[in-house]
């Protein structure tokens, strides 16, 4: 079983609250941190009192090394300094359906009287994937689930942490609720970003999926900026991640082992010493 504690971005209505059922159903309630805001009656004791009434995040460190999980309705820059890139994990959705139950959510819970078209203009309400997630690069999420491939991804999370979670579908609303096809444009006009993610997630779920099955380690890489020169980013495996990684772009061969202070707030494996710079021949 995994050791390291992980953080979990629950972005609302993509699945996460089955995760977070499964979390506590396999470790126990007391082994889960939850953050879902101030007045939540989610919201563990000790992030009110560290992180909302002290203000003192350094005071959470102790108490999350002894926890399974941090999870919570919360933008990933507030606590991902503190856990290692390879256990941060989150689950995104199809664009269209999440807005639709983010809507049907908002009617059930939140007493919204609004019609569809208005809670799509809403500003609070648009790109809210990337809003969670935009302070970091998908490529170094450890996990990325796809809310519509979920037994897959339990079977994916289970892999990577060593766990034995059980799918569980809960929150599931009743009844989903048909749009017609203006809406549905509507929806992905004023959710432009985050259909981009989205697409990008399922890229990336896939390519993780494929070495799953395939029984082949996956090599995480981030490429930071290319043109007809150069090509500059960082690359590292899961495991034996001390030692720096062979890797070959365009029949370029390098070792990743430059160091990159810019992102040591991602918590990189080798202390950030992860980075390659390769050099394009022009003439070749």
């Amino acid at each position: 079983m995994n050791k390291q504690p992980i953080l979990f971005v629950h972005i609302p209505k993509t699945s996460g609250t089955s995760f977070k059922f499964m979390m506590k159903n396999y470790f126990g309630e007391d082994s889960v941190l939850c953050d879902y805001s101030l007045n939540s009656v989610e919201t563990s004791n000790e992030i009110v009192n560290y992180i909302y009434k002290e203000k003192d995040p350094y005071k959470l460190l102790n108490i999350i090394s002894q926890k399974k999980i941090l999870m919570g309705h919360f933008p990933i820059g507030k606590y991902m300094h503190m856990f290692p890139t390879l256990y941060v994990a989150t689950v995104l959705r199809d664009p269209v359906r999440q807005v639709a139950s983010h809507y049907q959510h908002f009617i059930a819970h939140n007493n919204y009287k609004g019609t569809i078209e208005e809670f799509v203009a809403d500003e609070r309400f648009k790109n809210i994937q990337t809003k969670y997630l935009q302070a970091k690069p998908l490529e170094l999420f450890g996990f990325i689930g796809i809310t519509e491939r979920f037994d897959d991804s339990v079977a994916l999370f289970n892999h990577m942490y060593r766990m034995k979670l059980k799918p569980l579908h809960v929150n599931k609303a009743i009844k989903k609720l048909n749009i017609d096809d203006k809406i549905i444009a509507l929806i992905k006009k004023e959710n432009s970003k985050d259909i981009a993610l989205y697409k990008k997630a399922l890229q990336l779920f896939d390519e993780r999926w494929t070495a799953y099955k395939e029984n082949r380690e996956y090599i995480y890489q981030l490429i930071q900026d290319e043109n007809d020169e150069r090509v500059r980013g960082i690359a590292f495996k899961r495991y034996q991640h001390d030692i720096p990684l062979k890797i070959e772009i365009d029949n370029y061969l390098t070792i990743a082992k430059d160091f990159r202070s810019g992102l040591l707030h991602h918590n990189l494996p080798r202390n950030g010493y992860v980075g390659f710079d390769i050099k394009r021949n022009k003439d070749a």
